[in-house]
């Protein structure tokens, strides 16, 4: 479960990066990271069926 989040979280990450200025990857912040929660709870949920 904890693995999942950390590879969510990298993948986000790895994007980030390779992308700084990307549509897709604004500046963190409040809401932003809300919508993340959510993207990787969703995926949680959808992987474990």
């Amino acid at each position: 479960m904890q693995n999942l989040d950390l590879m969510v979280q990298a993948l986000s990450e790895q994007f980030a990066t390779i992308w700084p200025n990307s549509p897709f990857h604004p500046p963190l912040n409040v809401a932003e990271v809300e919508i993340r929660k959510r993207k990787a709870f969703m995926m949680k949920a959808f992987l474990l069926g």
